[in-house]
């Protein structure tokens, strides 16, 4: 079974790297404002549970539709964060995400039936098959380092700023195994983030928003696939690795939210812009996929049971945009994907 047939079910199982891995600077439902930095000393966890579904692509019309036969993909995550106060002004923390992956779907396939000789001229007979797939696989993600340094906490009615750098390892398995129905659980390349952040104040209003840059770097994944030998019907397993440089990415957010007591309710507004993109397979010639750019709507819920504590909700809807390549390695398919991720999340200040 030749690579080609999979080519879509490759590019499939890094579908939701928006939702995995490390996230754009998108900006954050507000809860009750604390401080972006915690006070030295002080220990932050967060714990947060996604879910992201889809199976469709925006087209060039901003019409929905179907990215592959019967393809639909799911994905759960639990992100366990850790942050620590160095100093008033900067802190460090570690984010390690565990990921369930379930990717469904079939194939088209052609199998020759044989030829027939007939009145002095052979025809081909061949029946076209859907096969059907269900890769899945749990394992730990990409791994996230950040550190954040207040620049300036200003005085009323003017935003705290502070400074953002963070760094996703390729911890995550880069693996998809087709013969035995598993995929990747991380997108096998490294990314440097580097941003802005603030939050602000006025009234019954908060608001935040957010500038970043996200260098990304050349990584790789690889594909094992098998088949039966002919003559001693023993079955064959090879791997083929796929390289691939995706695009740098430009990120801006805003977000405002009215609160009453202990219940914020607001939305953020996101725009994302990838560059130029490359993906290669062994020595062959990269192929270069086109920029592009997406907007996003995400309204949020949160409440404070305590000063220390925060829950949020928030829905994030399908963007609109155009030629937007999606997170490698799916940068083999350079759809504007059509999904929704749902976060929980739940933080505390000890």
């Amino acid at each position: 079974m030749k690579a080609g047939k999979f080519f879509f079910i490759i590019a499939a199982s890094g579908l939701a790297a928006a939702g995995l891995g490390l996230s754009p600077a998108r900006a954050e439902a507000p809860p009750t404002l604390p401080a972006l930095v915690l006070d030295q000393g002080q220990i932050g966890t967060r714990l947060d549970f996604d879910f992201v579904s889809g199976g469709k692509y925006f087209d060039e019309n901003g019409a929905a539709r179907e990215a592959y036969p019967g393809f639909t993909f799911t994905d759960g995550k639990t992100t366990v964060s850790l942050s620590y106060g160095l100093t008033g002004d900067f802190m460090m923390g570690l984010s390690l995400p565990v990921t369930r992956r379930v990717y469904s779907g079939y194939y088209r396939t052609e199998e020759n039936l044989g030829e027939c000789y007939s009145g002095g001229t052979t025809t081909t007979y061949s029946a076209y098959l859907n096969i059907p797939y269900d890769l899945q696989k749990t394992g730990i993600g990409d791994v996230t380092l950040e550190a954040d340094y207040r620049l300036v906490q200003l005085p009323r009615f003017l935003p705290e700023l502070a400074a953002r750098i963070a760094w996703k390892a390729a911890t995550g398995s880069s693996a998809i195994d087709l013969d035995r129905e598993e995929i990747n659980t991380g997108d096998g390349q490294s990314d440097l983030f580097l941003g802005i952040k603030g939050k602000g104040k006025a009234g019954f209003l908060l608001y935040d928003f957010s500038l970043a840059y996200r260098i990304r770097f050349a990584g790789n994944y690889s594909v094992t696939q098998a088949y039966y030998d002919s003559e001693t019907m023993e079955k064959k397993r090879y791997t083929e690795t796929y390289h691939y440089r995706p695009g740098n990415e430009f990120s801006a957010g805003f977000g405002v939210s009215a609160y009453y007591r202990r219940l914020t309710l607001g939305v953020s507004a996101n725009y994302i812009n990838i560059g130029g993109s490359k993906a290669w397979l062994g020595n062959e010639q990269a192929i270069t996929m086109g920029k592009g750019y997406y907007i996003q709507l995400t309204p949020g819920v949160s409440f404070a049971p305590s000063p220390q504590t925060t829950i949020t909700f928030s829905l994030e809807t399908p963007g609109a945009g155009e030629n937007y390549p999606v997170n490698s390695p799916s940068i083999l398919m350079p759809f504007n994907l059509f999904y929704y991720r749902i976060n929980l999340g739940i933080q505390h200040r000890i």
